[in-house]
């Protein structure tokens, strides 16, 4: 699903009008509520949309929410810890897209054929194959949750690239059969 609710932001520019009907835009009263502090309510609000592919927030959901409402000087602390925090989090952000680049460029370099190196194809050095899974996929008699090995999937490696600690599925001895089998250390 595409994030199509995401930004919040506090317009401080010139009187304008605005056309598009999924810009939702608040006045709020700032003597009792901060936009500063509205902005993060705001973003929690966006959790509670509806829809399956395309979410909406609508109106009522708009108007029906609770939020809390300390005093406005604690209004601005709070504010103020989780500006901090974006602000930390874009660093961060920031930092890890500079390092992937220099690893980008590095394995470039590393990676370039020597003049005393062979070029060889993975076929040359390696056996590999696609998975498999017994058909129909999804019949409870392929899973074993308790007494099941390990069935490794897309979703069981992490965003390192490096298989999680737990699979999410267990195959039964049934499915063993239908399965490809991956011995430790491959």
């Amino acid at each position: 699903m595409a994030e199509t609710i995401e930004k919040t932001v506090i317009y401080n520019g010139e009187e304008s009008y605005f056309q598009d009907s999924n810009i939702v835009w608040i006045n709020n009263k700032e003597e009792i509520i901060s936009n500063k502090l509205l902005k993060y309510i705001f973003e929690r609000i966006k959790y509670d949309t509806e829809g399956s592919t395309i979410k909406r927030l609508y109106n009522s959901i708009l108007k029906n929410t609770s939020f809390i409402c300390p005093p406005l000087s604690e209004q601005e602390k709070i504010a103020e810890v989780l500006s901090d925090t974006d602000l930390w989090i874009e660093s961060t952000e920031a930092l890890l897209a500079k390092k992937r680049q220099i690893k980008k460029g590095a394995m470039q370099k590393l990676l370039s054929p020597k003049e005393d190196w062979e070029v060889r194809k993975l076929g040359e050095v390696a056996e590999y194959r696609r998975g498999s899974f017994p058909q129909p996929y999804g019949l409870e008699k392929w899973y074993d949750e308790h007494n099941g090995m390990p069935f490794v999937q897309v979703f069981d490696v992490a965003k390192n690239m490096k298989l999680k600690s737990t699979t999410k599925q267990r195959i039964s001895d049934l499915a063993k059969n239908y399965s490809v089998f991956v011995a430790k250390g491959n």
